[in-house]
């Protein structure tokens, strides 16, 4: 509290100032405090809850990932062949959490990609990004792999290839070489025809 000196020489102590209370800045207050809450549940879902029921849902499906798979991918490049095989070694975390790291590969090209599966229906899909250093410049993309009945992988990945082009290329995973063969002529055509069943298993041993 102050006082005001007037001309007489005597202190006058101004009356205490009352808070008026404004309805409408209350309102809003409380608005972007509930606001606040639903974003941080929402962060927490999404970032938490989700990855564990998704893990929980993929394990039940007695679908185990983890390992090393062969794979096969396009380039989609100038001089490049029609695919690059190598091996992968999948990891999972108990958050559901998918980390793919490339071996092997001929040309010597490395990447490693982070995701995670996601259920709709009866389909699984496992989806996320890539990251690329072997040229030095650091590309990276998305990719998005659907899980078939057979456990084969199968999809797309997207972003800059070896040539720093923007395309899509696809993407096929399998335990053996007969599942890398059928995968890569199901996504080329689509089916697989008798012919195609039949030179698929003459690859197996």
């Amino acid at each position: 509290m102050f006082s005001i000196l007037t001309q007489n020489g005597t202190n006058m102590t101004p009356p205490p100032t009352e808070l008026v209370n404004n309805p409408i800045q209350d309102i809003v207050v409380k608005v972007f405090a509930v606001l606040g809450a639903v974003a941080t549940l929402a962060a927490i879902y999404k970032d938490i809850v989700s990855p564990i029921i998704n893990a929980y849902l993929i394990r039940k499906s007695k679908f185990d990932i983890k390992g090393v798979w062969k794979s096969s991918w396009e380039p989609k490049a100038v001089g490049e062949p029609r695919w690059i095989s190598e091996e992968v070694t999948i990891s999972q975390s108990l958050l559901g959490r998918v980390t793919i790291t490339n071996n092997d590969n001929l040309l010597g090209y490395q990447f490693k990609c982070r995701g995670i599966f996601k259920k709709k229906g009866d389909n699984r899909y496992l989806m996320g990004t890539w990251d690329s250093n072997d040229t030095g410049d650091n590309k990276s993309g998305l990719f998005l792999l659907m899980v078939l009945p057979t456990g084969i992988l199968i999809g797309i990945f997207m972003g800059p290839n070896t040539q720093s082009v923007q395309s899509a290329g696809g993407w096929v995973l399998g335990k053996k070489h007969s599942h890398i063969e059928s995968a890569k002529i199901q996504f080329t055509k689509g089916y697989l025809s008798e012919k195609d069943i039949k030179y698929v298993k003459s690859l197996l041993p």
